[in-house]
């Protein structure tokens, strides 16, 4: 090949290989992108990938724990991120409930993270501002999950999230530190201490405007103090998720000093009650305020269904100090004061495996919702024809050509996975399944078939097209015994209806010919195109006259001759006579045929009264 040939190929194959989509295999899955932002409810903490084996005071044993992807090293293990938690299961499950699409799934959620970071402890934010970690290991602070979401997308052809899935504000509001003070033996009673109360009011005022700030951040726009926004085209739709009830046992009363032996055996059921009504309640009703807000779905529920389950129930969706101990270790050893250094871990009170399935099953319904909405077919209803046809042709002494039936439809989606064509013969039917794409499909045959055909895609299937019946053999034979009955009239126009025989069963449709006495010229009248209806037409016929009809039955190779004429001659319609109305009244007004005296119409009354059903 020459040096400016080749030089050529090579200029065309760059220009293809660069062209947007080249790389992406015909009719490939359409792809959902979720992403998951958020703290330890979003991470899955207290649920790790492969639960560690501990004692009872958090000492290793046997086995490690391991969060999710990478070793010790990772920001996995750091954020106590687990691919067991609420949003990856959910993200597993639609994967499994459409596999018409491609799921693709990232969790930022760390553990312990918050929208900003407090006032001079820059290190310890999450979503807006860098954080170390709930398990820090001397590695510079993350950065924040927006600007981790941005460096995702960055390098992706489709830059756009479709479900942003977050579970945030617990810790700005101090829910931890909250239920520290509850469980801590040195506090008497958390709901009087003045520090405790305190900080619940002080983290419930600021959360209304650090959702804000997030609002603006996943909207693009600046928040300033070098903090990031998502620079790439904002989510189709924000989740955002109300928080579980940890607080009761399984006859929903308060947890008071259960379970034995566990650290939550020091919370009793006023510091539980005051707890649920001061601190979490609120907390879930300022995350539906910013919802409703900032336009962001709500994923509710959690706390209701999880009200029989509490850490202290024995049906229980939490862990326990002493079941996180087991699986995780002393990861968050409590300083209470006076001396007092109790083992604990991060994963105490938070949902376990159980927990996060359920919380799975609420995301599952929400994200279900979008896929179907976005990939509905409810509305792509094909539309059907042939397009050609050709009847076998069988010559003496030579090869038999085969016959075929090409039918046609526009391609109405771009997300279709498959198209399926039904052809029905009598009483067999068949499906062919279709290649995405495809619009056209050649039956061959020698016959009259029924076809529909509907377009499938990730979210099920569009409703059949209308039925259409079409044939390759043409008929031979005219239909007999053509009949003519007078119908209604409109106008001047009457109705005639025709009946007539078909004598094969290769038609698909029926032409009429007809001519008023004298005429030279036929009139085309109607043509009968329905399966359900063969055998009979109806033909307006604007002038009474005498008339002769003929009829011929079609394919969509041809049609047969004529049938017999019929004579048959149209009456005019007498006209109806109308009621006399007098030019002026007589001077007593028109007679009563009551008869004198009759009395009058009187007040009018309560008009009618309800309608039976």
């Amino acid at each position: 090949m020459p040096w400016t040939a080749a030089r050529a190929l090579l200029l065309l194959l760059a220009v293809v290989l660069s062209a947007p989509g080249a790389a992406a295999a015909a009719g490939e899955r359409p792809e959902f992108v979720i992403v998951a932002m958020g703290d330890s409810f979003s991470s899955g903490e207290g649920n790790p990938e492969a639960p560690g084996d501990y004692d009872d005071r958090g000492g290793e044993r046997n086995r490690r724990v391991h969060w999710g992807p990478g070793g010790p090293d990772s920001d996995s293990h750091r954020c106590h991120r687990s691919n067991r938690a609420g949003p990856e299961v959910a993200a597993n499950k639609l994967q499994e409930a459409f596999p018409g699409i491609r799921v693709t799934f990232r969790s930022f959620g760390c553990s312990g993270a918050k929208i900003v970071a407090p006032g001079g402890e820059p290190d310890l934010g999450g979503l807006l501002d860098r954080y170390r970690g709930v398990q820090p290991d001397g590695r510079p602070p993350m950065e924040p999950q927006v600007a981790q979401a941005n460096a995702f997308l960055s390098g992706r052809a489709n830059r756009q999230i479709d479900a942003l899935v977050m579970a945030i504000g617990i810790n700005d509001m101090g829910f931890g530190e909250i239920l520290t003070d509850c469980v801590n033996p040195v506090i008497a009673d958390c709901s009087t201490h003045e520090g405790t109360v305190q900080r619940v009011a002080s983290g419930l005022a600021g959360l209304a405007g650090s959702y804000e700030l997030l609002a603006k951040a996943l909207r693009g726009e600046p928040v300033g103090a070098g903090r990031p926004s998502l620079a790439h085209p904002r989510p189709e739709r924000v989740y955002v998720s109300h928080y579980p009830d940890p607080t009761r046992d399984d006859e929903e009363a308060f947890c008071h000093g259960r379970p034995a032996g566990d650290l939550f055996a020091n919370l009793t059921g006023p510091e539980a009650s005051w707890a649920y009504y001061n601190a979490l309640l609120p907390l879930n009703r300022a995350v539906s305020d910013a919802a409703n807000s900032h336009g962001w779905f709500e994923i509710t529920g959690l706390a209701e269904a999880s009200r029989a389950h509490g850490v202290c129930a024995e049906d229980r969706w939490f862990n326990t100090n002493t079941d996180a101990l087991r699986s995780q270790g002393n990861d968050a050893a409590l300083p209470f004061g006076l001396g007092l250094l109790v083992p604990a871990s991060a994963g105490a009170l938070h949902p376990n495996r159980t927990g996060h399935d359920r919380w799975a099953d609420l995301i599952l319904a929400q994200l279900s919702q979008q896929v179907g909405a976005r990939f509905s077919l409810s509305s792509a209803k094909p539309r059907l024809r042939v397009a050609k046809a050709r009847a076998t042709v069988a010559r003496k002494g030579r090869r038999t050509v085969p016959g075929f039936i090409e039918l046609a439809w526009a391609d109405p989606v771009s997300f279709e996975s498959r198209y399926e064509l039904e052809i029905r013969r009598g009483s067999s039917r068949q499906v062919v399944r279709l290649a995405a794409d495809t619009t056209s499909y050649v039956h061959r045959t020698s016959g009259r078939a029924v076809y529909r055909v509907r377009v499938c895609g990730p979210a099920g299937c569009s409703p059949w097209s209308d039925q259409l019946l079409a044939s390759n053999v043409r008929p031979d034979r005219a239909p007999t015994g053509l009949e003519a009955s007078q119908g209604r009239t409109q106008g001047n126009v009457r109705q005639l209806r025709l009946s007539f025989t078909p004598r094969e069963s290769f038609h698909t449709h029926f032409q009429v010919r007809y001519r008023m006495v004298g005429e030279r010229r036929a009139r085309k009248g109607r043509t009968a195109t329905s399966p359900f209806t063969l055998g009979s037409l109806d033909e307006p016929l604007p002038v009474q006259g005498r008339y002769r009809f003929e009829v011929r039955a079609c394919s969509d190779v041809g049609c047969s001759g004529y049938s017999a004429l019929l004579t048959v001659t149209i009456e005019a319609q007498p006209d109806r006579p109308r009621p006399e109305i007098p030019a002026e009244l007589p001077p007593g007004g028109l007679e009563d045929p009551r008869g004198p005296g009759a009395p009058g119409p009187g007040p009018p009354g309560p008009g009618p009264g309800p309608r039976g059903r």
